[in-house]
């Protein structure tokens, strides 16, 4: 008999009581920090405005500008199911973990691991009502060169690409690959989203990459630092 697979993305928490503490108290103090940032909301999808009757969608922000977004979908969109893609590692456990205390389940997967079955996960949770979130550059980048995983899962779910930023007017950035931004305490920042983008369908490799090559451009169109 061949094995059964999860339908529905799952919410992870840890098992090790060290990774529970840190697990806690980090979100406490996110959750502080976020509560303190004057956000402006700009939406050009209406999702904002009628969450509860928009159709699923498959969210692309770059990796560098994800810290805010489980705090942003608990305020404004927590009657939506969402779920985000995150790799099998250790890094990825912690954002599953995360963002399950925001409301945010979670796919393990990534284009070098898993890829095939995160995919088939993907297109399931699509099916099944969730909205995905992907950083199309994670999860160890370049930075700002999109991978094949969310023009894929658009082309083979029909649903569409709403891409995302967040800007700051002040804000930490981390010394690693992405530039992992952190605002300030008490700074402004913009939330922008945009859509909807309906990737074409594609025979040939080339014209594959140009569909990914015109989301890039698109999300660095709406990204400050051109």
């Amino acid at each position: 008999m061949a094995a059964t697979t999860n339908v529905e993305p799952r919410f992870e928490s840890p098992k090790k009581w060290a990774d529970r503490f840190v697990l806690f108290f980090g979100g406490a103090v996110l959750s502080v920090l976020l509560r303190t940032v004057r956000f402006t909301i700009d939406d050009e999808t209406g999702l904002f405005t009628n969450p509860g009757t928009h159709p699923p969608f498959i969210g692309c922000l770059w990796h560098n500008r994800l810290f805010c977004m489980p705090h942003l979908k608990k305020k404004y969109l927590r009657v939506r199911k969402m779920a985000v893609l995150t790799s099998p590692s250790k890094d990825g456990s912690w954002l599953a973990w995360v963002g399950g205390k925001f409301g945010m389940a979670a796919v393990r997967g990534s284009s070098s691991k898993r890829g095939v079955r995160a995919t088939m996960e993907l297109k399931r949770a699509v099916q099944n009502g969730w909205d995905i979130a992907i950083t199309p550059d994670g999860p160890r980048g370049p930075r700002y060169e999109v991978h094949p995983g969310a023009i894929l899962l658009s082309q083979v779910t029909g649903a569409p690409i709403h891409i995302c930023t967040v800007e700051y007017d002040r804000c930490w950035r981390l010394g690693r690959w992405d530039g992992l931004m952190i605002p300030y305490p008490f700074t402004k920042a913009r939330y922008t989203m945009k859509g909807p983008i309906h990737p074409a369908d594609t025979v040939t490799e080339e014209a594959f990459e140009l569909e990914c090559k015109r989301l890039g451009e698109a999300l660095m169109a709406m990204t400050g630092e051109l």
